[in-house]
């Protein structure tokens, strides 16, 4: 917890830098968990959770601003096996250095009914168990170009978790709400645990591709 609170004295000086922005994220924070944005369902652009226990990982979407990041969620789509990639970009902040790590989460699901962006809004109200052989979750740290990046052939060890998609509807432009937990070794054997996890994000069609086979 001391861990906790020394991270949130550089969030409010940080937060000012990362919503200078023509779309600024609404970050408004949890009370009962400290850096973390409290869960929502407004399209407030944010995102957070709690990374190996002691670092708070939080989203870093937004139009302009200090590093260079997404303004928009991407979603890969592959309709050939079906499967569906979401990549909440973020970062952790050093509480020693005041540096920050891009890690960015990485979800890819089983879903033979989502084949365009509109398709989307189908997975309202759903649930993904990531301890199965057909969803996984993981980390991916000092992240790369999502498109055309390496880590499609990564596969967690041992992973148990759980992603809600609690909201996904709007009309153009969508708003995609939810929570997530999960736990896995990686090729190493180093274990990662990802808790209280939350998101609240707008999504647009620029965001989303389809998987180029």
């Amino acid at each position: 917890m001391k861990t906790l609170q020394k991270i949130i004295y550089i969030y409010p000086v940080l937060l000012l830098l990362l919503t200078s922005s023509c779309r600024e994220p609404i970050f408004i924070f949890d009370p009962g968990l400290p850096g973390l944005p409290i869960y929502t369902q407004r399209g407030n652009d944010v995102g957070g959770a709690i990374f190996n226990e002691t670092q708070i990982w939080n989203s870093k979407l937004s139009a302009n601003g200090l590093f260079q990041y997404y303004d928009y969620i991407p979603i890969i789509c592959d309709t050939v096996d079906n499967k569906l990639k979401i990549k909440l970009p973020g970062y952790i902040i050093n509480s020693s250095t005041s540096n920050y790590n891009e890690v960015d989460i990485i979800f890819e699901i089983t879903n033979s009914r989502v084949k365009s962006f509109e398709d989307l809004l189908l997975l309202d109200q759903t649930e993904f168990d990531l301890a199965s052989a057909e969803h996984k979750a993981y980390v991916d740290i000092d992240a790369h170009d999502f498109y055309y990046g390496r880590e499609e052939d990564f596969q967690p060890i041992n992973q148990i978790g759980k992603l809600h998609i609690r909201k996904l509807s709007g009309i153009n432009r969508f708003i995609l709400a939810g929570t997530f937990g999960f736990e896995y070794e990686d090729s190493v054997n180093v274990k990662h645990t990802v808790h209280q996890g939350r998101f609240d994000y707008n999504l647009s069609d620029v965001g989303f591709r389809y998987e180029e086979n």
